[in-house]
């Protein structure tokens, strides 16, 4: 057992020293483009996420029957267009309230909305933001926890979830044209442009990361270089935007509701250091992607910033290959405990049959390979079921009953037995050979 983790241990690490040598991508588990389509959600309460792990927070729950469309996939993730009827937050800070509707008084991402609140609602909802003076629907005023104010709104277009592949089947052309009838593609909410000859204000950052990092478990010293804000930014939506020079440490990432903050570049590369060490059937991977993932989600995707994403993404290129492994190590070990609980639980059954009913044996018939008819004389294994399955006895065939349409199957046998005197066998004589049940999938 020592051997084969050592095995598995170097080999994951050449695999991450090859993952690290490449250029900074997002792992195969990346959400790609495909042709869009429509599926229809397949469970209640089906959640759709803000990311695309279990980790992100739910924005809706979606029933049975519904339809979405869907835009990218993954190998366990749908990334779908919000169906109708989706809201996001708007902080009181990036628009004001005219009559029914927000309008946004600096650009904005939005923020996805969380089901639990506006507090908890850090996910941009948007991939580009939206130009000062923009207009949305107005839902209501709402409070955060910290008493912040956020403005709900109907979500514009470009507002997009994640749903689990394996709740989605694709949709029948009859159940889209009824879709498309009922105006199911709209998103339901309306959005006028800002006026002409407003612009987004620049976007700048303060730090450009050194991410010329060749080793895993090693964090080389970075120098900062300083980018000069043209025009006024957003502080919340930048790295130390206006500082003149700073250290990769002192790196200060968007601020969030009181409760959930955003982690320190520091922070990050020290939890990524100790979440390395842990025993990983038990380290918080998944929680430190989700970490990473918010604060990439935060840094604009500009030339300036590209250092430090390239950083931050190949952190969590490592992360995600370990998640793999953590997740196939978790599997594995459930269903070794799946299978020890059926194996119990039939156990239990049989012993219970046996003491409770008339049958003088319980046990899977199977053909055996000896006794085939063939060499031998034709006769019917009768096995216990358990963890260490044994030869109870052996059947003669009946010409009053087929046991070649019970092989397989769980039965009990009332009759008598006698051990023949040449192969000293134990031969069953059955009087009447009752089906208990199906097999279980574990004795197959």
């Amino acid at each position: 057992m020592i051997a084969k983790s050592v095995i598995v241990n170097r080999s994951f690490l050449a695999l991450c020293g090859a993952v690290l040598m490449c250029t900074a991508q997002r792992v195969s588990a990346q959400v790609s483009e495909v042709e869009p389509y429509f599926a229809v959600i397949t469970q209640d309460a089906t959640p759709m996420r803000c990311g695309d792990m279990d980790r992100f927070y739910k924005v809706a729950e979606l029933d049975a029957g519904r339809i979405v469309k869907v835009i990218g996939e993954s190998r366990a993730w749908a990334r779908a267009e919000y169906p109708t009827g989706m809201t996001a937050f708007v902080r009181a800070d990036e628009g004001s309230a005219e009559g029914t509707a927000v309008v946004l008084t600096r650009a904005s991402k939005l923020r996805a909305a969380n089901l639990a609140g506006p507090s908890g609602s850090w996910k941009p909802l948007l991939n580009e933001r939206l130009a000062e003076g923009a207009r949305l629907d107005l839902i209501e005023n709402v409070t955060g926890r910290d008493g912040s104010v956020f403005f709900r709104v109907a979500t514009p277009p470009g507002a997009n979830g994640y749903v689990q592949l394996s709740r989605l089947r694709k949709a029948s052309e009859a159940e889209i044209n009824a879709h498309l009838t009922a105006g199911g593609i709209a998103i339901g909410a309306s959005i006028e442009a800002a006026p002409t000859g407003q612009a987004t204000a620049e976007e700048t950052t303060a730090a450009i990361v050194d991410a010329n990092d060749d080793a895993a478990d090693s964090v080389a010293e970075e120098t900062v270089e300083t980018a000069q804000a043209s025009t006024d930014t957003e502080a919340t939506d930048e790295i130390n935007e206006g500082v003149a020079e700073i250290d990769p440490s002192a790196v200060a990432l968007e601020q969030e509701p009181v409760g959930h903050p955003l982690m320190t570049y520091d922070e990050l590369e020290l939890a990524f250091k100790d979440v390395l060490a842990e025993d990983i059937e038990h380290a918080e991977i998944e929680e430190l992607i989700a970490e990473f993932n918010r604060v990439l989600e935060s840094i604009d995707d500009t030339e300036v910033n590209s250092a430090l994403r390239d950083r931050l993404e190949r952190r969590v290129s490592m992360l995600s290959l370990r998640a793999d492994y953590q997740g196939s190590l978790r599997d594995l070990g459930e269903r070794e405990a799946a299978i020890s609980a059926d194996r119990a639980e039939l156990e239990e059954r049989i012993t219970r049959l046996r003491n409770e009913s008339e049958f003088s044996f319980v046990g899977r018939l199977s053909a055996s390979k000896i006794y085939d008819g063939r060499r031998m004389p034709l006769l019917f294994r009768l096995e216990s079921v358990g963890e260490s399955p044994r030869t109870l006895g052996y059947l003669r065939p009946d010409e009053d009953d087929d046991l070649s349409n019970k092989l397989g199957l769980l039965i009990g046998v009332i009759g008598s037995s006698s051990q023949d005197a040449t192969s000293e066998l134990l031969i069953i004589e059955p009087e009447r050979v009752v089906v208990i049940d199906q097999p279980s999938p574990i004795e197959n």
